[in-house]
């Protein structure tokens, strides 16, 4: 049963939900990790060590070198490392159980099972938007459609990118599965992503179109279905999302606080950053420590000055310029390898749908290459306007279109005298010795611990976002044990948050010295201007006005027209350190638990 794993991670992915964490995605990532783990350890044991592993996970290595090098704490570093490492594994054991399989039958029914399993999935997802939005009494946690985060995805634009990424899975199953492609497309609707919908219109078109256009004239009875659903479907899109969204539809693209306008402002802001990226760039993980004040330079004089929302951006809202800009000119040719992939297997696949019969031998049908590379069009498309790297189900759910669409055509990446022994399912002999070797073993046993640990150290991740839940519910109960919980989960997860945190509660117990070390910790992992807005006024219970002044300077760095730091500021230079107050204050500046922002979605 280790085989049908996939099957099973890809349905359940996206329902992954913990209330108890401060970020939703971390519920949804630690299940990642930690699916891929038990997968693999299950097909490790049955079936040895896949012959990729070892260059792989070399290769990998040399990917966060730089990172490494530039001394971040583990906290930096640990989730993307994590993400693909768990990403590799993934693509790996798809390729090996696809390898193992004896027939292009039964090849071709574990594809299919995978991709029911996520058609069943994306249908479950849909059916639950709809309900919240038009039946929210029906939903046990009654929220309207922007409460998503409390159901699936975290966010309705992640939801979108599911949903318009695997549009294309009902065109490759086919039959009654396309009945279920109105209800995700309804689904997707009710997002109001407008980049989700402009994915999912431009998959349907340009499936239909070229399976209108270029099929086999044999079969055009065949091709006509296919696209007379696919244009069926962009045409349902556009009406019900107007209906639904009317403000989110693709005439209103460049308007609002998160349209095109405010991507382009935020890659004009991330330009001046390629100096510091070239040649090694910043380091994976460390994007957002360095984004932040060529941010708040770039703010100057726009009208996103003022906006909460864009104060600071933890993502580009661009996977490929943050790429470049983490893994710079090492990571160029992957990216630009990526693209010529995808256009030569588009190409192939548009000789496949030509072909006068179906192509059987290896268990896909002229149709099916098709709208698997479409899948991987949208997440390319997504790319650009988001972060959908992020989003452990969208990765999933591509990843297996490539390793399948791979596997299937062999030479697109493979030298021509590997060509049988990749398509040939059966081990030779000599391979069979080697899978039940001694090195073999040692090797398995070795990657069982390094899952031990990476799955160890995830789930503490997990238990240290609980604990600062907990904490900061009860500091808004002014509860004592706060401090308590906030130290435990700082012990287990040193990031940005339960630094902020417990620095705030600190000053709230006249603790003023380490609740700075916090807050600057807090800083250092992510500059934000209202850490350094505690910071200063910490100095102020200090009487430290020099050092009050060099924070508050910081934060307008960051946002030059954060009207609380331009406040206090204002009242410093009358004043003398004598006419402070000899006393200090019993509570916070912040008398209620606040966040830092995790991240900003751009709808």
């Amino acid at each position: 049963m280790s085989k049908y794993g996939p099957a099973l991670l890809l349905f359940l992915l996206p329902f992954a939900y913990d209330p108890w964490a401060l970020d939703v995605l971390t519920a949804k990532y630690i299940a990642w990790v930690c699916g891929v783990g038990l997968w693999s350890s299950l097909w490790l044991w049955k079936k040895g060590c896949p012959k990729q592993t070892l260059w792989a996970l070399v290769g990998l290595g040399l990917c966060f070198l730089p990172s490494l090098l530039r001394g971040p704490s583990w906290a930096h570093t640990w989730v993307p490392w994590t993400q693909a490492f768990a990403l590799l594994w993934w693509g790996l054991l798809l390729w090996d159980v696809l390898q193992q399989e004896s027939s292009a039958k039964q090849r071709k029914h574990l594809t299919e099972t995978w991709f029911t399993a996520v058609a069943w999935g994306l249908s479950l997802l849909s059916v639950i938007a709809l309900l919240e939005r038009w039946f929210p009494s029906v939903i046990p946690w009654g929220v309207a459609v922007s409460g998503l985060s409390n159901a699936t995805m975290g966010n309705p634009n992640h939801l979108g990118a599911l949903l318009s990424v695997g549009v294309p899975i009902f065109f490759v199953l086919g039959g009654k599965a396309l009945w279920g492609l109105p209800l995700v497309l309804g689904g997707l609707a009710m997002t109001g992503s407008r980049l989700s919908l402009t994915t999912a219109y431009t998959s349907l078109l340009v499936g239909g179109l070229v399976s209108l256009l270029w099929g086999d004239r044999k079969r055009i009875q065949e091709h006509l279905r296919v696209s007379s659903w696919a244009f069926l479907g962009a045409i349902g899109l556009w009406i019900f999302a107007s209906i639904s969204t009317p403000q989110k539809q693709l005439t209103q693209v460049n308007q609002g606080r998160g349209g095109l306008r405010a991507r382009l402002h935020l890659l004009r802001c991330a330009a001046p950053m390629t100096k510091e990226a070239i040649p090694w760039g910043v380091g994976y993980g460390r994007f957002r420590q360095h984004f932040p004040t060529y941010r708040g330079q770039c703010l100057k004089g726009t009208v996103f000055a003022k906006a909460p929302i864009h104060t600071i951006a933890i993502h580009l809202h661009n996977d490929w310029v943050e790429l470049f800009l983490e893994g710079g000119l090492l990571i160029l040719p992957l990216l630009l390898w990526l693209l010529w992939w995808w256009l030569k297997q588009f190409l192939w696949s548009w000789r496949q749908l030509r072909a006068p019969a179906p192509q059987k031998e290896d268990g896909l049908s002229s149709q099916q290459p098709l709208w698997l590379l479409l899948c991987i069009l949208g997440l390319f498309l997504q790319m650009g306007g988001t972060f959908p790297l992020q989003l452990p189900s969208v990765v999933a759910l591509a990843s297996a279109c490539f390793v399948i669409v791979q596997f299937h055509n062999p030479l697109a990446l493979f030298p021509r005298r590997t060509r049988q022994a990749i398509k040939s399912p059966h081990p030779t002999e000599e391979s069979a010795k080697q899978e039940s070797s001694a090195f073999s073993r040692v090797a398995c046993l070795a990657l069982w611990l390094v899952w031990l640990v990476v799955i160890f150290f995830s789930v503490r991740i997990l238990r240290a976002e609980h604990l600062l839940v907990q904490g900061m519910r009860a500091m808004e109960q002014q509860d004592p044990q706060a401090e308590g919980l906030l130290r435990q989960s700082d012990a287990l997860h040193p990031n940005e948050n339960v630094a902020f945190q417990l620095g705030q509660i600190l000053l709230a117990h006249e603790k003023t010295v380490e609740a700075i070390q916090k807050l600057e910790q807090a800083f250092a992992i992510l500059p934000d201007v209202q850490v350094a807005l505690t910071i200063a006024e910490a100095y102020v219970i200090l009487r430290d006005v020099k050092n009050a002044r060099l924070w508050l300077q910081t934060g307008l760095y960051l946002q030059p027209q954060h009207q609380e730091t331009l406040r206090l500021l204002k009242r410093l230079p009358p004043l003398q350190p004598s006419r402070w107050p000899s006393s200090r204050p019993t509570s916070p500046p912040h008398s209620t638990a606040t966040s830092l922002p995790r991240s900003h979605p751009i709808p």
